[in-house]
């Protein structure tokens, strides 16, 4: 018989932390699936119509809206909107701005962790020309490219 609750018990007693700018924020796990549906709609209804400015915000709100406490959302709200140096200005990358990028890749891994399911982009097959470590050295049997079969 295959436990669902023993896994969930896994599951819930997975680390609910990541640390950005210096700071460790805990985000909500196990939400009703409602809650997770209006915890991310407003990531979801980013569109390309909407100013960045308007989107940032979005992607504040998201954070916020997973974030387990008023303190995590403080310190969020704070980290990501004061300004702070850039590439080359500072020693450590604690000091450095908290990039859209950043609040991104969080929003996913939150996402990820609410559903078990990775949000990743497939990767790359190639080119389609993988080597087997032999060459052949016989004539092709495929007509040249352009060429009438």
């Amino acid at each position: 018989m295959r436990n669902f609750d023993e896994e969930r018990t896994q599951r819930f007693s997975r680390e609910r932390t990541f640390q950005i700018a210096g700071e460790v924020f805990t985000f909500r796990l196990g939400m009703h699936p409602e809650e997770f549906i209006e915890a991310a709609l407003p990531y979801n209804q980013i569109t390309m119509l909407m100013s960045d400015y308007e989107a940032l915000e979005r992607h504040d709100q998201t954070v916020c809206n997973f974030l387990a406490s008023d303190d995590d959302r403080e310190r969020w709200m704070r980290i990501r909107t004061e300004k702070r140096g850039e590439v080359g200005t500072v020693e450590d990358v604690a000091e450095l701005a908290v990039t859209a990028e950043d609040s991104n890749k969080i929003i996913l891994w939150i996402f990820e962790e609410q559903t078990g399911h990775p949000t990743n982009a497939p990767l790359s097959s190639g080119n389609g020309q993988r080597r087997s470590g032999q060459t052949s050295t016989a004539p092709s049997s495929s007509p040249p490219v352009g060429s009438a079969a």
